[in-house]
């Protein structure tokens, strides 16, 4: 992926990764889980998609689940339902044959849905994209055509870049602002570009540790709504018959005030309160 000048929309694992790690030594201690200091356990390997047994007896979620991503297939919404299927298939079936068959049969139904829909797609895209996964996820579509009225898939690199740009630097200012008149003299030392990395790992780690998903992998896009809400795409990057496909996992809306999590429902387009 491109540097840290996709910061204010896109992060890689990689960063994610880097801070669980710091966070590794201090295993065994107890952390307070608030939304700004909440520790990343990624040795967890439940799916975000995995509810409490104790609620729902497992063979009834993962119909649930398997239902879910047949009905975001049905409607035409490839990346969600590959994104399900791939939640589903990380659990352990080997006890729910029936279930496990049928979501494999139908993760190659989507499979080879999406490489058809990509290859499609490649006819309008510039030979060479540094931007392939920002052209891909949803939110960063809906914010580029917020701001310029073009369509992100259609328009250069060079265009990319530049409103990446331009958005990193307005929403680094806004931090920036905020932390001149909340913190101590000693802590406004740290530049804009930190600030904003510091605000947007603190709001990762928290969604990581509620949705207990594994970040190795994945590819997290991060939109500010407003002083207190982001919204979340979390993305896993895969080939299918050589073709790059970018099954969407969730988009999630987080309170940094409150620290509650909602999940936008990719059929109907509405958020929803989020339960494990």
């Amino acid at each position: 992926m491109k540097n840290w000048k996709t910061s204010a929309l896109l992060l890689t694992s990689t960063l994610v990764l880097t801070a669980c790690g710091t966070q590794t030594q201090e295993a065994g201690e107890d952390t307070a889980e608030t939304a700004n200091t909440a520790q990343v356990d990624t040795s967890q390997k439940d799916s975000a998609a995995q509810v409490d047994t104790a609620s729902q007896p497992v063979e009834e979620t993962y119909e649930d689940m398997l239902a879910q991503g047949r009905e975001e297939y049905e409607a035409g919404l490839l990346d969600a339902a590959g994104g399900t299927l791939t939640l589903l298939l990380e659990n352990d079936l080997s006890q729910y044959s029936a279930i496990e068959t049928e979501a494999l049969e139908l993760q190659e139904e989507i499979k080879a849905a999406q490489a058809e829909k990509a290859r499609e797609e490649m006819d309008t895209l510039p030979e060479e994209t540094e931007y392939a996964t920002e052209r891909q996820s949803v939110l960063a579509a809906e914010e580029f055509n917020k701001a310029t009225g073009e369509d992100i898939q259609s328009v250069s690199d060079e265009e990319i870049g530049a409103w990446l740009d331009e958005k990193e630097q307005a929403e680094a200012e806004k931090i920036q602002a905020s932390a001149t008149e909340d913190t101590s003299e000693a802590e406004s030392v740290l530049s804009e570009e930190e600030l904003l990395q510091q605000e947007q790992q603190a709001v990762l780690e928290s969604v990581i540790r509620q949705l207990g998903l594994e970040p190795e992998g994945r590819q997290f896009f991060l939109v500010k709504t407003d002083e207190q809400t982001y919204q979340v795409e979390i993305r896993q990057p895969h080939a299918v018959e050589d073709v790059e496909i970018s099954n969407m996992l969730g988009i999630f809306e987080y309170n940094m005030e409150t620290g509650t999590l909602k999940k936008m429902n990719p059929v109907t387009g509405e958020f929803e309160n989020y339960t494990k």
